[in-house]
């Protein structure tokens, strides 16, 4: 039970009263009864020797009778147990009861008469006065000798002696005494007990009430908010304690304010970051858990506060978490604190992720453990786009490779397939030679068609883009499809009725097509189905920015080539378009799918694949959506030429070989033709001779093809120019040099080819 401590304070104070008084009553009811016992025997003592003056005198007048009167007097009193004269022989002369006078003294006294007997004995000889308490200090005894006349003794007279004896009860003295103290403790009990309650009156209301108003405003100071305050006033020191408690809580609660404020802050900073924050005590267990890494790991704050974060963890590293933890803690080994990198982690819903951790330890103790802080982010999509990138910077550094390689072979091709095609004019008559020079010819027309795959996986070739509908090209290369992939393939098409338009190369697209059938087919060495569909689509931001589309979001023509082979394994999945790489050992060159993916970059599209172990695989091609009306361009024109007049050609081009061809060609169909190596040499040419028509290499050290054209067209407007290249380049190309970049010849070019765009620019062509 609970006691307020006023009446603790007030039930000690009266208890220490009541023992101080219980002390100054034990000491002054002693000093009351040894006052009122020695006033007692001073009257005694006065009344008796009285009484002997008294006995002795009628003792000599031999007035016993009225010595026995006196004594019968002196017997009325209550307070006197015995008054007797006793004489020497032991007889009882006189008493204050008559029935004891004549008997002996020791019957009278019986235990007392001891020690009377040794009193009168002793004093006999020489009688004094004595007066002496009994050993419980309740009666008080009296002695007083007397002398009672004469007696002869051996015939001689002396004096007969006596003894006043007597015993008085001083039990009364007690009671007075404690009667009068009882007169005087009754009021003064209820003097302190009035007193006790005005003082537990004033201390509750001056001292305790106060106290308990400041334990409760310091009780509640927490739990209110650090609004609680203590309602205590006073010039006390009371007083001063409640003024420094409100002034300390409002330290207090300012300093709270300030501190929830920049927890706040801290809050929104963490659950604004990017990355997963995450600190644990040193027994592994979450401490806080921002909202990003919510989002990462698939849990709520609440659901991971107190656990242990190994739940974030795949096996084995969850069970050597806590290992690792204590190793640290005790020999300062670190693993992972203070070194960032990645490791695996495991969603709420068991999916694996890769993400990056740096863990590092606070410099401060929190409910006595060190804190350690890790920061995470998923990476696994960076992953993939760091190796998408590095594929495609590997693509791109093999293109300009193949894009260089590409240049001067296809000038080497030129000459070798444009002699043969001399050689087969000359040598119509020897069947021998015109069978070599065919094949040298065949041999470089080979030459020139694997060129052609290299400068489409390089992007370098150049493009001859239409406005086209797949669905109709598809339909176009049923027949072939179906006969190249045999009986045993079932071929299905599955196509989007009214398909949009895509603006693509038809014969890039003809090429990728039949290239990824021939793979297929592969895939399905025991028979299969393959099934060609294409779709309207929509792709938004995300879904175009996975795919990486320049084009952004926006409507595509969706085709996919979908077979039920053996699948692709996952761990060459990714290189499949590497050029020269290849699983068809012997059989294959590795340049199929390269040149598929050459050509969709080209197209700005995106290609996607998706392939499972023995369930077959599927090429997703994107295209974007051609929204112009342009008409579609044909490059089939056929042209039957005559022999020039006198038109004069010059030729540029850094190859002695080739320009020593190209004039050998075009004298022999009569025209007049002047070569020049280089940019600067054709400059100067014109300035000394009338020329038609310039024909001029891209590629060309000094000055490339398109600065020699500006220049030729601002100087010398009226003569033609056409440029020729062995792979489409338009980084020197000006915004109103679309036209001679679009009817480029294209390195290896053939004999009737150059002349059919000689005769058109000359304007000798006839249709």
């Amino acid at each position: 039970m609970r006691i307020p401590l006023s009446i603790k304070i007030s039930l000690g104070l009266v208890l220490v009263v009541m023992l101080q008084t219980s002390l100054v009553l034990y000491f002054a009811y002693d000093y009351l009864l040894e006052k009122a016992v020695e006033e007692t025997r001073n009257e005694i003592h006065f009344n008796n020797s009285r009484l002997q003056q008294t006995i002795e005198f009628l003792a000599q007048i031999n007035q016993f009778e009225q010595v026995q009167a006196e004594l019968s007097s002196i017997g009325a009193s209550a307070d006197l147990l015995k008054a007797l004269i006793i004489s020497d022989d032991g007889k009882v002369v006189a008493s204050s009861k008559l029935s004891q006078v004549g008997h002996d003294a020791s019957y009278i006294l019986k235990e007392d008469y001891k020690k009377f007997n040794s009193i009168f004995i002793s004093s006999r000889n020489n009688l004094k006065s004595k007066l002496w308490l009994s050993e419980d200090q309740k009666n008080l005894y009296a002695s007083y000798p007397i002398v009672l006349g004469l007696k002869k003794s051996e015939n001689l007279l002396e004096n007969r002696v006596g003894i006043i004896y007597s015993q008085v009860d001083l039990s009364w003295i007690e009671r007075e005494v404690q009667q009068a103290l009882k007169v005087k403790i009754i009021p003064m009990l209820l003097m302190l007990g009035i007193m006790a309650i005005l003082f537990t009156f004033f201390l509750n209301t001056h001292i305790t009430r106060r106290v308990s108003n400041i334990n409760a405003a310091a009780s509640e100071f927490t739990s209110s908010g650090y609004e609680s305050r203590a309602d205590v006033s006073g010039k006390d020191e009371l007083g001063d304690l409640a003024i420094s408690f409100n002034n300390m809580a409002e330290t207090v609660s300012r300093q709270n304010e300030e501190l929830v404020k920049k927890e706040e802050k801290l809050s929104l900073v963490l659950n604004s970051m990017e990355e997963g924050v995450i600190t644990i005590y040193e027994n592994g267990l979450i401490q806080s858990f921002n909202k990003s890494a919510e989002s990462l790991f698939g849990y709520s704050e609440d659901e991971v506060l107190g656990k242990n974060v190994n739940i974030t963890m795949p096996e084995p590293y969850r069970s050597q978490h806590d290992d690792i933890l204590k190793k640290y803690l005790h020999t300062g080994e670190a693993h992972i604190i203070g070194i960032g990198r990645d490791v695996p982690a495991v969603h709420k819903d068991g999916t694996l992720f890769t993400m990056h951790l740096s863990v590092s330890e606070l410099p401060m103790f929190i409910e006595g453990q060190r804190i350690f802080i890790g920061t995470c982010r998923d990476v696994t999509l960076e992953r993939e786009q760091d190796q998408k990138l590095r594929h495609s910077q590997k693509m791109d550094a093999l293109g300009k490779l193949t894009g260089g390689i590409a240049h001067d072979y296809n000038n080497m091709l030129g000459v070798i397939i444009g002699y043969a095609e001399l050689m087969i004019d000359k040598l119509t008559d020897n069947p021998k030679l015109l069978k070599y020079a065919n094949e040298i010819h065949y041999a470089g027309t080979r030459g020139a068609k694997l060129t052609k795959k290299l400068l489409s996986f390089s992007r370098k070739k150049s493009a001859e883009q239409t406005v086209t509908n797949i669905n109709s090209l598809l339909n176009d290369n049923r027949n072939m499809l179906e006969k190249t992939l045999t009986a045993r393939i079932e071929l299905a098409f599955d196509l989007e009725h009214d398909l949009w338009p895509a603006y693509l190369d038809f014969n890039d697209f003809e090429d990728a097509i039949l290239n990824m059938c021939i793979n297929a087919m592969h895939a399905m060495s025991d028979g299969g189905k393959l099934t060609l569909s294409t779709h309207n689509i929509h792709l938004n931001k995300k879904e175009s920015e996975v795919l990486k589309l320049s084009s952004g979001s926006g409507d595509y023509v969706h085709l996919s080539i979908c077979d039920t082979g053996t699948g692709i394994e996952e761990d060459i999945l990714g290189k499949i378009f590497d050029p020269f790489f290849s699983t068809k050992e012997e059989k294959g060159n590795g340049l199929g799918l390269s040149q598929v993916y050459g050509f969709v970059s080209r197209s700005h599209g995106s290609i996607k694949v998706d392939s499972i172990l023995e369930k077959g695989t599927c090429f997703n091609l994107y295209f974007p959506r051609y929204m112009d009306e342009v008409s579609e361009k044909t490059n089939k024109n056929i042209y039957s030429f005559t022999k020039g007049g006198d038109e004069t050609i010059l030729i540029v081009d850094d190859e002695p070989s080739l320009r020593e061809l190209l004039e050998e060609i075009l004298q022999t169909h009569g025209y007049r033709v002047i070569a020049a190596e280089n940019g600067k040499q054709a400059l100067d040419i014109l300035q000394q001779e009338k020329v038609d028509l310039v024909i001029s290499d891209v590629i060309m050290p000094g000055m490339d093809g398109y600065e020699l054209s500006q220049k030729v067209r601002d100087k010398y407007p009226s003569i033609k120019i056409q440029l020729a290249s062995g792979f489409s380049d338009d980084r020197h190309m000006k915004a109103n040099e679309h036209d001679l970049h679009a009817s480029i010849l294209n390195k290896p070019f053939d004999r009737q080819q150059l002349l059919c765009r000689v005769h058109e620019l000359l304007g000798n062509s006839e249709v």
